[in-house]
């Protein structure tokens, strides 16, 4: 326990000694830019280092920001007394700064746009003006400066700390908290970033580059790089980018033999760095913010996707029906990526005739809802045939049912196959055409028409009820159903229809085959389906 305190004590004495030393090293800087008054400077890190250090180790390092801030002014031209006051006024600042910005909620990671616009407003524009209107005091009552000069001091002394803050306090923030969000770029492409960066830098601030065309030296050329940052990027990224132009801009500015106000000039560039650090941070979070929306989206697509599955699958047959003149081969493919488990649905079974009634449709929409209604449209088909083996009248019933319980819309086909008579007697409900494929003859899409499910059909006059057809089947034909995710996974639906008809002629003959399993593999491959896709085959046996 003992040696537990004594850890925390020095490290308390060490981070105290360590913010005194970096405040008064920038100031010792920044004061090397002064021009008009030796004590105001329109480059003021130190402000920006006083309130990354109170939020990140607690109020209780201020002591580290006034003896920095004392040795910085004291060293400086200013009595003791004068020093002290002002590092009153350097300490207060931060310390304001850091208690409006907890008490917002503000976020270190600044990756919400809140936050962006709490640090901007009470951390650097509200903040400093407790350091300007204490410092420039300071000097009125000292004779250093004026009082006719009060205000223009103030300005400065108030655009030099709330600029630093702008710019140097994000980028001591974002790289002194972990994140888990993840940037869009990759390790080369923010090298790239770098590499450009000191270029754009170089041209935009740079007077000895004059055998480059003028118009490469203009500030605007920074905008792109750091919306690049930004929308590519985290915070940390664009904040460094951002520092490392005011580092060069403000060394280039520093050196050059430019006639006119020092003062002025820093003043111009600083704010238009820190108008580009704003504008950065804003496009970041809200880039960040995207990308957070997306990852809850997709982990509540993925949820929704699995349970509507699961739903889906627990509500299609548990197995095809056993039929000693017919084989049957089911697959349900779901819809992969931003699309949900939609409300596709297949069902055979055996009538007391020995026949086989035969559905396949698809529900309108997707998720939960849709797989329910399915369920529910499979069991209303089932309900009909136990009344009547037509087709047509099958499909009326349960439309009657589909507009009763709900108002969805669903395509369904409804087939009777009889091995005995090799007949088959079906009806559409604007659902896709099955294709029949025989020994002797081409396979061939057969006809089908009518509306949809679930649609009013009182207000469509002259559209007949669903119509039973009649085709006879060779002792051999193979029989494919299937749903419109088969062949609207692309552009070109005809190509699709071709490659169907052309796997179905092989598939005739091939008698060990899957032949669901085959044609989902042939025709969609390796695609991600926009929709889910159901195949029902049923392969004819000769007669033993």
């Amino acid at each position: 326990m003992v040696t537990t305190l004594q850890q925390q004590r020095w490290t308390y004495v060490a981070g105290i000694v360590g913010t005194a030393i970096a405040y008064a090293a920038f100031a010792f800087i920044g004061f090397t830019l002064a021009h008009t008054v030796k004590q105001v400077t329109a480059v003021w890190a130190p402000a920006g280092i006083a309130l990354a250090v109170i939020l990140l180790g607690g109020y209780r390092l201020w002591p580290g920001v006034w003896l920095g801030a004392f040795i910085a002014n004291v060293t400086n031209h200013v009595s003791p007394l004068t020093a002290a006051g002002i590092a009153v006024g350097n300490t207060l600042g931060p310390l304001l700064g850091a208690f409006l910005l907890r008490s917002a909620g503000f976020d270190k990671r600044l990756q919400r746009l809140r936050d962006v616009f709490l640090f901007v407003v009470l951390g650097a524009i509200a903040a400093m003006t407790v350091t300007a209107t204490n410092g420039v005091l300071n000097l009125g009552l000292a004779h250093v400066i004026a009082w006719h000069s009060f205000a223009p001091t103030w300005t400065l002394w108030w655009g030099g700390d709330a600029m630093g803050t702008l710019i140097v306090t994000p980028f001591i923030l974002t790289w002194a908290t972990r994140t888990r969000d993840p940037s869009d770029g990759k390790a080369l492409e923010l090298l790239l970033l770098f590499l450009v960066t000191l270029l754009v830098a170089w041209l935009a601030f740079s007077t000895a580059s004059s055998a480059i065309p003028a118009i490469f030296h203009h500030q605007s050329f920074i905008y792109p790089v750091v919306m690049w940052s930004a929308i590519r990027f985290r915070q940390r990224e664009t904040t460094s980018v951002i520092t490392l132009f005011t580092i060069i801009s403000v060394f280039a500015i520093a050196h050059q033999s430019t006639p006119g106000n020092l003062d002025q000039r820093l003043a111009n560039t600083m704010t238009f760095l820190a108008i580009l650090a704003l504008t950065g941070m804003v496009i970041s979070a809200l880039t960040t913010e995207r990308r957070k929306a997306r990852r809850r989206l997709n982990v509540t697509l993925r949820k929704t996707t699995r349970i509507a599955q699961t739903l889906q699958e627990a509500m299609l047959p548990k197995r095809l029906p056993y039929h000693h003149r017919m084989q049957f081969d089911a697959l349900y493919a779901t819809a992969e990526h931003d699309a949900l488990v939609g409300g596709d649905w297949y069902d055979a079974f055996v009538l007391p005739d020995g026949s086989v009634i035969v559905s396949v449709g698809d529900v309108s929409g997707h998720g939960i809802e849709a797989a329910v209604t399915a369920e529910r449209m499979r069991q209303a088909l089932f309900a009909a045939a136990v009344d009547t083996d037509d087709p047509a009248l099958i499909l009326t019933k349960a439309d009657r049912a589909l507009q009763l319980q709900s108002n969805t819309i669903a395509t369904a086909i409804v087939a009777v196959i009889d091995p005995r008579a090799n007949q088959m007697r079906y009806a559409s409900a604007g659902h896709p055409p099955p294709v029949v494929a025989t020994p002797s003859s081409p396979p061939q899409l057969l006809q089908t028409g009518g509306l949809p499910l679930g649609i009013a059909r009182e207000f469509h006059s002259g559209v007949q009820e669903p119509k039973t057809h009649y085709v006879t089947l060779d002792p051999q034909a193979l029989v494919i159903f299937y749903t419109d995710g088969l062949i609207e996974f692309s552009r070109d639906a005809q190509a699709i229809e071709q490659r169907l008809l052309d796997c179905a002629a092989r598939l005739v003959f091939d008698h060990t085959a899957r032949p669901a399993q085959v044609l989902h593999d042939e025709i969609m491959g390796k695609a991600s389906p926009r929709d889910d896709t159901v195949l029902l085959t049923v392969r004819l046996l000769p007669e033993a």
